[in-house]
């Protein structure tokens, strides 16, 4: 098993220089996709 926040961190990371493509930054967060 890994660390629980592990994956998301990995995420980050991978996209530090374009943050703004990162829906979902917490464990548990829901996003509305707009019409």
């Amino acid at each position: 098993f890994e660390p629980l926040r592990e994956p998301i961190e990995r995420f980050q990371a991978a996209l530090k220089q374009t943050p703004e493509r990162i829906a979902l930054r917490e464990i548990g967060e829901s996003f509305l996709l707009p019409l």
